[in-house]
């Protein structure tokens, strides 16, 4: 609460109602991400025949994310041009609506045991619940270019705090109360609940910042030539390779803690909330930090490095898992991991911003998460694939990426400015 009351007296006031959306919206996405993993890898999960091997359960747990991003990847593009034509308020509340649905239709999912509904649950998500590219065009809105980065990271500041709210409800909730007759749904049901509180402020207390608006087709169009842009392909290219390494790291790692590591869901709902706070800390404090001393070129340099050491650590703590250190050793790896992400992710969403005009904030916005559902959805079909042979070779599959990534960037100086 510190935190928040500080970052409240150095930011722009009209920040607070979408943040406060933002908050809510990102507790209710997060409850869920924990109990997933035990609705697929649990033998008391009612989705599935305890008899059901390891490899159909990863195979349909990549599936099944997977789904989510290609719903993204159409979506994104629609509703940050219905952002640029309808305006920032509108969307923010259909957003928030749609994760209202997609917390009801997994309820109904697991407590009929039907993975028919937890698709279709995940798609309706996918498709619709999207605040985060219209939160990044709001901040394009009022922001002015020197303060701009700083702003970006205070977004990620407030979803990484419901990021990390959200896994420990989540984990607390998945085996208490009912557990019986609700299995897993209760963290669905507190899902839902969060959702309809971020659509109410997102009615009646959000303030348009959309100062012009355009025509859906204009909107669109504008998207669509962003793709002709050399700027935003090299920038997009960093995107692409960075999100490649975090999300085969963020959404195998999971599956290896409660298949190896043998954890808990009130545990594994901590350390992924650990995560979230790495990145609240990484995006209220170090980005601020670096700005002021580095170049962009090695603010960059520094977060791939760090990504790279994380992921490194993790690897080795799956691989010498039987050893006493390798439990302290995989809480260690995911703080180094996170806040390069975080950094990396924020100075990209900057050059963005800064590549496009005015007018053209939703559209990049939407450009923007159009490439990061495609890269999520590539390493959820993937890692499913891969890890059916073994959970482990996703995490390994990131270790490679990132690698690369670290020697790749160094030469994109010129690329990054």
């Amino acid at each position: 609460m510190r935190l928040l009351k500080q970052l409240k007296a150095k930011m722009n006031p009209a920040l607070t109602p979408l943040f406060t959306v933002m908050l809510f919206d990102h507790i209710s996405v997060n409850i869920t991400f924990p109990v997933l993993t035990f609705v697929f890898f649990s033998p008391l999960s009612s989705l599935f025949q305890s008899t059901t091997s390891l490899a159909e359960r990863t195979l349909w747990y990549g599936v099944v994310i997977a789904i989510a991003h290609v719903g993204g990847v159409i979506s994104a593009p629609i509703i940050s041009s219905l952002s640029d034509a309808l305006g920032r308020k509108p969307m923010l509340f259909i957003a928030s609506m749609a994760a209202f649905v997609f917390g009801i239709t997994c309820t109904v999912g697991i407590l009929y045991a039907s993975l028919v509904f937890l698709v279709i649950g995940k798609l309706v998500g996918g498709l619709l619940s999207r605040t985060n590219p219209v939160a990044l065009a709001v901040i394009g809105d009022i922001s002015e270019p020197e303060n701009k980065v700083v702003n970006m990271a205070y977004l990620q500041v407030v979803i990484s705090i419901g990021a990390f709210i959200g896994p420990v409800i989540g984990g607390y909730f998945a085996k208490r109360f009912f557990f019986q007759s609700i299995n897993f749904a209760l963290p669905y049901i507190l899902a839902s609940a969060f959702s309809a509180m971020a659509g109410v402020c997102a009615l009646f207390f959000f303030k348009e910042t959309l100062k012009e608006k355009q025509k859906v087709k204009e909107s669109l169009l504008a998207c669509i030539s962003l793709l002709f842009n050399k700027r935003i392909t090299k920038i997009s290219l960093l995107l692409c390779v960075t999100q490649v390494a975090w999300s085969s790291f963020y959404q195998f790692l999971p599956p290896i803690l409660k298949t190896q590591f043998h954890f808990s869901p009130s545990l594994l709902g901590l350390y992924i909330g650990m995560i979230a706070l790495w990145l609240t800390i990484g995006s209220a404090f170090l980005v601020k930090f670096l700005k002021r001393r580095l170049t962009l070129h090695s603010i960059t340099t520094v977060s791939v490095a760090l990504m790279l050491l994380g992921n490194a650590l993790t690897v080795i703590a799956v691989l010498f898992r039987h050893e006493p250190a390798a439990l302290w050793l995989l809480w260690i790896s995911a703080i180094p991991m996170a806040m390069g992400d975080v950094v990396v992710y924020s100075v990209i969403v900057t050059l963005y911003s800064n590549a496009v005009g005015a007018k053209k904030q939703g559209a990049i916005m939407g450009f923007c998460f159009i490439i990061v559902s495609l890269v999520w959805s590539a390493t959820a079909l993937v890692g499913g694939l891969i890890g059916a042979l073994h959970i482990a070779l996703p995490m390994y599959f990131a270790l490679v990426v990132i690698g690369v990534v670290f020697f790749w960037q160094i030469r994109m100086k010129r690329w990054i400015q």
